[in-house]
């Protein structure tokens, strides 16, 4: 018995060292970037991984934030098409009012999946068409975005 409690002291340095590198490399694996329109009515912010593995589902956010004084309507249906070069399966590529995570007259959000399958620079673009409202009026609105995600 004395041994193997002398075994498991001994151990417990190296098992806390494996923990604290995995949680590094989990950390390290999930880095995400930001893309970001401010305009005097809105933000637009893009959140996706800034690399992926191959095969691997990851996920991309895309949120809609009016600002004072305006919020979102759905009188003009919100559309979203995500586009990606070769070697990405988006798994819903088109989304609609319907499709939203969440929608509201202070934030919208879209998640959208993909699934890389060959490795290298991935460039995607997003049109994204929406309008937002005063007391006075509506205004449209499309934003065309693009980001790279690294595959490997």
């Amino acid at each position: 018995m004395k041994i193997a409690s002398q075994m498991l002291l001994a151990a417990a340095p190296l098992a806390f060292v494996l923990a604290t590198a995995a949680l590094a490399y989990s950390a390290d694996a999930h880095k995400e970037q930001v893309t970001t329109v401010d305009t005097k009515s809105h933000k637009v912010v893009v959140t996706s991984p800034e690399e992926s593995k191959l095969d691997d589902v990851a996920v991309v956010t895309m949120k809609v934030v009016p600002k004072e004084k305006w919020k979102l309507t759905k009188k003009f249906l919100p559309k979203l098409e995500i586009t990606c070069s070769d070697g990405v399966t988006i798994h819903k590529a088109k989304q609609s009012l319907k499709d939203a995570k969440q929608w509201g007259d202070k934030a919208a959000t879209f998640l959208v999946s993909f699934t890389p399958d060959s490795a290298g620079a991935k460039q995607f673009r997003a049109q994204l068409e929406f309008a937002v409202c005063t007391e006075q009026d509506c205004q449209p609105k499309q934003h065309e975005l693009t980001w790279t995600v690294a595959v490997r």
